[in-house]
């Protein structure tokens, strides 16, 4: 189980971390 939600917990901050690069702060201050 704790296997489970470390894995789900990690896989998102990756991700959000990997959209952040993808996308240049200067984009978000153009929204």
């Amino acid at each position: 189980v704790f296997l489970a939600a470390g894995n789900a917990v990690g896989g998102y901050v990756v991700t959000e971390r990997m959209l952040e690069m993808f996308k240049p702060s200067d984009k978000k201050e153009e929204k």
